[in-house]
Order: C-alpha cells, then structure tokens, then sequence
C-alpha cells in the first residue's frame, strides 16, 4: 500500500488482490466515524462515499475505511485516484472537525 498524509489523515492506495483500486483513510479514536461498521456510515452519514471496509487493522487504534476506486483491470493513473482519496479525507476530516 502507497501512504501518505492528507487533511491530517492517514490516506492510502492499494492495488487489491481481485485487481480493483482501493482507497483507504484512517481515523484515530475519538473521530465521529472510528469503531463504525460500513452500514452504520451509509446510514448516518450518507453523504460520504460508500465504504466498502470498515476495519482496525493497526495495533495503534487507527480505524481504516476503504472504498473502491476502480473496479478489476481498470488502472486509473495513480495521481487521480490520489486526488479522489484526498476529496474524501477532506470530508472525512471536516466531519471530524464539525463534531469538537
């Protein structure tokens, strides 16, 4: 996975094993969607994309969310999917920001 920070997020690519591209944003504990399933985010806030994955998958706590890029065999280029990745770690932050 390709990672970097955006927003004050924790944003990431990844190539996943059935050929789709995946984007993925972590939360820390505290944020409004950390510990929230992908049907729980689609319901409460579905103004959001639509996660595809809702997991812990770091011992430090940070709570991922991924969502689908582009489906099988199709390779956006990798500056576009960062761009999308970075739209959403923008509304993901400013979620995060609207509930202090």
């Amino acid at each position: 996975m390709i990672e970097w920070k955006h927003a004050g997020l924790d944003c990431g690519l990844l190539n996943g094993k059935h050929g789709s591209t995946q984007g993925y944003i972590a939360v820390q504990q505290g944020h409004p969607l950390h510990g929230m399933t992908e049907e729980q985010i689609a319901s409460e806030h579905g103004s959001l994309p639509r996660f595809k994955y809702a997991g812990d998958l770091h011992e430090d706590g940070r709570w991922w969310l991924g969502f689908t890029i582009a489906p099988a065999r199709v390779k956006p280029p990798e500056g576009e999917c960062r761009q999308e990745i970075d739209f959403v770690a923008d509304r993901v932050a400013m979620l995060g920001r609207d509930a202090q």
